[in-house]
């Protein structure tokens, strides 16, 4: 597993305070979103398919759906539009990270989120752009 996500879990699980959490979360995306991807020294070949489902895996186990759905509340509750789109673009961040683990996408917190995911895939203003990408990608996975 890459350091940097591995240091982002860490930080997560051992965060004493919603700001904390955040951060980490922000270093998580990153990491998640490189952990997969092949660097300019590695070939093709030497690509795991195993590896982006081990980091969902990873991920979901460590951050879950709790800090998921306030991060949705908040959205939901900001006043500053931009704000809200960042909680909301986070918060569907990590759920298309959890659209390749099995016990995620059957748990009912996620399947309850169908809502969230048809206004990121429709283009609903209310959901940026990366997040409605990630989704969309994600489902065709």
């Amino acid at each position: 597993m890459d350091r940097q996500l591995q240091a982002g879990l860490q930080l997560f699980a051992g965060a004493a305070s919603d700001e904390e959490r955040f951060a980490a979360l922000l270093i998580i995306t990153k990491a998640a979103g490189t952990a997969a991807a092949p660097t300019s020294t590695s070939s093709p070949a030497s690509t795991s398919s195993a590896a982006p489902e081990a980091t969902a895996e990873a991920v979901y186990q460590v951050v879950g759906f709790k800090f998921v759905n306030r991060l949705l509340a908040t959205a939901e509750r900001s006043p500053d539009s931009a704000l809200a789109g960042l909680y909301r673009g986070l918060a569907l961040s990590l759920l298309a990270t959890y659209v390749s683990v099995a016990a995620a996408v059957t748990h009912p917190m996620f399947l309850d989120k169908a809502d969230i995911f048809t206004s990121a895939a429709c283009g609903s203003s209310s959901a940026p752009t990366s997040a409605a990408a990630a989704v969309a990608d994600g489902a065709q996975q």
